[in-house]
């Protein structure tokens, strides 16, 4: 049913992982709150060299996030997790995430962007089809 559909979530970098990461939508943004696991396809920018624009994507970012719906997956965590979000600490232990649902990242905004004019970091097959912006 949604299956290769198109999402804008918004909410937090839980924690990243090389290929992929785990997002939390949060429900003060937005009504498809929860866990996903998001596959992405380059790596999330980090810091930049002299002379760039500084565009970096860390854990406990405020993002806006364009995916595509691929399917359920499982997300092993490494050890327990804290992070702030908002006035609270969202602490995140036990066993493994079960079948949450599992999105290709197309794009991503910060959450201060709200017309999505500057992306953060985009798909690369976006980026071969259309050149790079930077």
């Amino acid at each position: 049913l949604y299956i290769d559909k198109y999402f804008q979530l918004r909410g937090y970098i839980l924690e990243i992982q090389p290929e992929k990461f785990l997002f939390y939508a949060d429900p003060y943004f937005d009504k498809n709150y929860g866990f996903y696991f998001v596959n992405i396809d380059n790596p999330l920018p980090s810091q930049s060299s002299v002379g760039m624009p500084l565009r970096t994507i860390n854990t406990g970012d405020k993002i806006t996030l364009i995916a595509q719906m691929k399917g359920l997956s499982s997300y092993p965590l490494k050890r327990p997790l804290n992070i702030p979000i908002n006035n609270y600490m969202l602490s995140i232990r036990g066993e493994d995430f079960q079948n949450i649902p599992l999105f290709k990242g197309v794009a991503i905004f910060k959450l201060e962007d709200n017309y999505l004019t500057v992306p953060q970091w985009v798909n690369a097959e976006i980026l071969e089809q259309f050149g790079s912006r930077r």
